[in-house]
């Protein structure tokens, strides 16, 4: 926790929980952040505690296209992403990655993205 901390995380009991939930879970998770605290942390703590690079993608100005090429690119590569500025609703191609819908194929793991198998890197973060 002292990592955490060092990277900015609020210390009151609410934050603290709700981290412990987020590492502990196998599900990927979502973030109501209207103060930014979750967004400054997790990419403080993604670069500096974990020294892994983030990609980030904005829902809001982002273009479908080429952040769905990144984003496959990504998974393969076992990237951190964080997708900020979330509507009411995300890309419903992406419902397979937030279910974690993993197959394994012999000793690959794939993940099928708008009818394609992108091979899924156990170090994906999300």
């Amino acid at each position: 926790m002292q990592e955490w901390f060092k990277a900015e995380l609020p210390s009151d009991s609410f934050t603290v929980e709700n981290t412990v939930i987020m590492n502990l879970t196998d599900k990927f998770t979502l973030a109501i952040d209207p103060q930014n605290q979750a967004t400054t942390f997790l990419k403080k703590y993604s670069t500096e505690v974990l020294e892994r690079k983030i990609k980030i993608f904005n829902a809001v100005t982002s273009t479908p296209e080429r952040d769905m090429k990144d984003l496959k690119r990504a998974i393969s590569l076992g990237m951190i992403v964080l997708i900020e500025n979330v509507q009411e609703s995300l890309n419903a191609a992406l419902e397979p990655l937030f279910n974690k819908q993993i197959i394994k194929k012999g000793s690959m793991k794939i993940i099928n993205i708008e009818n394609e198998d992108i091979d899924y890197h156990d170090d994906f973060m999300l």
